[in-house]
């Protein structure tokens, strides 16, 4: 069965700004040098990703961003069943708690956090301190990055047009 190429994102030399839950949804996203900044007095979660089942394909990847922040701010929080984040080769500001990701949405079980994904590779940063990260949460391997780190997570060579020649 060839899957639709609806909802698949790439944002390349980007500006994204806001305070909670700023970048959501059920997406598949590959973030290219991207500057991510909350704004947020207070709290902040950076990412709400809604994947339903850890079958599906979506999730958000951010690779060489850079994440600026002056609240407590957390990477991502589920919105749905399985949500499936990467930040690699990230730099991360001096805010990020250090547990990084939140679980409030999709309850205590253990059972709940087997089907999250939140991984991260390669960082840097004052907020990339991750020896309390949540125990949910994974420090991913060069194998296990390794298919977010290209426009074949997305199946880009189908769709993203080359720049044109100038």
């Amino acid at each position: 069965m060839q899957q639709e190429m609806n909802n698949r994102h790439l944002f390349r030399d980007c500006y994204v700004e806001g305070t909670v839950d700023f970048i959501f949804g059920d997406g598949q996203t590959l973030n290219l040098n991207t500057t991510i900044k909350s704004v947020a007095k207070g709290l902040s979660v950076i990412t709400a990703h809604g994947r339903e089942g850890v079958s599906g394909e979506s999730g958000f990847a951010f690779v060489h961003c850079n994440i600026i922040n002056s609240g407590d701010t957390y990477l991502g929080r589920a919105w749905k069943n399985s949500p499936r984040v990467i930040f690699a080769y990230t730099h991360k500001g001096e805010h990020i708690n250090d547990q990084g990701w939140l679980n409030d949405m999709f309850g205590q079980s253990d059972n709940n956090q087997k089907k999250v994904y939140y991984g991260e590779y390669k960082y840097m940063g004052l907020g990339a301190d991750s020896t309390s990260r949540a125990k949910f949460a994974k420090k991913l391997s060069d194998e296990e990055v390794e298919p977010f780190l290209s426009m074949t997570y997305l199946d880009g060579n189908k769709w993203v047009l080359p720049p044109p020649k100038v």
